[in-house]
């Protein structure tokens, strides 16, 4: 059975699709092809959406013209593996699954996590509060409880947390000390807050919070706990004092952040991370779109496309920029938390531009470009999968390029062409031979195949 087709609605500047109860449009699942077969899969701003093609590798190398880009690919030079792709599970996203009937909300899951969809794999659940919610909470309300920090019951209320998730069958792959430990240090901040800073979050994590969790069967082993979780070029010295500390870094796997702040030079500060601290991974644990503070009512827009592209970019500079063996991951604060499509009062400090939006009034979700944006790389870099080495013969702004080999065996070359005009390409893949192709403007591809 073929893939059912977007049905297309006019956005600010590129389509969105458009689910009902009675008609939803989906992907095909990601099948192995014979060797010599190439799939191809487009997203573009005039509106494709994994459009798919099929291609043939050539054994017979021929010359290229000029203005053609020619990616040379080479899978002995390795780098980092993929951990997953998600999103996260706030009040904001439960709220809007509950406001729709139970085969659309059912529906809206299949289209992030199954093989019809875009194949996500992680999930990001919050702790005692969220900002992506109608109120404002803990799990232990209390009349000025602001006023005293006790570290003893933050530590004892993570323990509960996730023994209770435990008991109903969910076991956590990881777990952040705290959300954007720096806010708690601003006197204005909107929501809810805790201050850190690196010493501080270093000795807790060294004194209680790391025995607490080993103690209570969640060390290192079994859990992988990481420090930061928040944004900017803090993150370099922040690393240096929590794993640089042999007491502390015994119970951390890795550091988290957040993709604000550092735009074009996130990659440079990562590499600094890794170069520092090779054995620790590093992922990103959000990365939202289009914060605003929008009045009641006010509609969120659909279908900009510089919206999508800003996610291309983010997680492509992840993926150049950090060597050898860092983990990462994509933005998983991205999805089913951001609501919101005419009712805004699910979240009571700002909205963000999500890649699925609900209409509960109407009984639909619309799909964004972002959502296929981020499938072109969840659906295809499975977890475990290897970057590996892919270089232009020049230097064109507008135009990237990444690559990847999956546990299967398979190559997934992705490009991202940001120009208004289309380019012609040549892969050279030494293992398998070379693919003379083409990237329309303004768009992302996705090649797999199989050796």
């Amino acid at each position: 059975e073929s893939r059912r087709e977007c049905i297309a609605s006019k956005g600010h500047d590129s389509p969105y699709c458009v689910c009902n109860t009675t008609y939803c449009d989906d992907l095909d699942p990601i099948v192995k092809q014979p060797k010599g077969t190439v799939l191809v899969f487009e997203t573009n701003k005039k509106g494709d959406r994994h459009k798919r093609t099929e291609l043939k590798v050539s054994t017979q190398y021929t010359e290229t013209a000029d203005e053609s880009i020619v990616l040379t690919i080479d899978k002995n030079t390795k780098y980092q593996k993929i951990i997953g792709f998600g999103g996260a599970f706030t009040d904001a996203s439960g709220l809007n699954l509950k406001s729709l009937p139970q085969e659309l909300a059912t529906n809206v899951i299949k289209d992030y996590f199954s093989a019809n969809g875009i194949e996500y794999s992680m999930g990001r659940v919050p702790i005692a509060g969220c900002d992506f919610s109608p109120r404002a909470y803990t799990y232990n309300d209390q009349k000025d409880d602001f006023l005293e920090f006790c570290k003893r019951e933050v530590f004892l209320l993570l323990l509960i947390f996730l023994d209770a998730y435990k008991a109903n069958g969910i076991e956590f792959w990881g777990l952040t000390v705290e959300n954007e430990p720096g806010a708690g240090y601003q006197a204005t901040y909107g929501f809810n807050c805790l201050g850190f800073n690196e010493t501080l979050e270093r000795d807790f994590v060294k004194m209680d919070l790391g025995p607490a969790l080993k103690k209570a069967g969640y060390g290192q082993d079994k859990l992988n706990l990481m420090v930061y979780d928040d944004y900017g070029d803090k993150i370099v010295n922040w690393a240096d004092v929590c794993f640089n500390d042999k007491e502390t870094a015994q119970y951390i796997n890795g550091i988290a952040y957040h993709c604000y702040g550092n735009g074009a030079n996130w990659g440079d500060v990562l590499e600094k991370v890794h170069q520092r601290h090779p054995d620790q991974f590093v992922i990103s644990s959000e990365c939202c779109q289009e914060f605003k503070i929008l009045k009641a009512g006010t509609p969120v827009r659909l279908g900009v496309w510089d919206n999508s592209e800003s996610y291309t970019r983010d997680i492509m500079i992840v993926n150049e920029n950090i060597v050898l063996n860092l983990v990462t991951c994509s933005p998983t604060h991205l999805t089913l938390n951001h609501e919101l499509y005419m009712p805004v009062g699910l979240t009571r400090v700002f909205s963000s531009e999500a890649p699925i939006l609900v209409n509960s009034t109407g009984k639909e979700y619309y799909k964004d470009p972002k959502f296929y944006i981020l499938g072109h790389f969840s659906k295809f870099l499975a977890p475990d999968s290897v970057r590996v080495s892919v270089k232009p013969d020049k230097t064109v702004n507008g135009f990237d390029s990444v690559a990847f080999v999956r546990p299967d065996n398979a190559t997934v070359v992705i490009v991202y062409n940001q120009r208004d005009i289309p380019t012609d390409l040549i892969i050279k893949d030494q293992t398998v031979g070379q693919i003379k192709t083409k990237i329309e403007s303004r768009s992302l591809q996705t090649y797999i195949y199989w050796n």
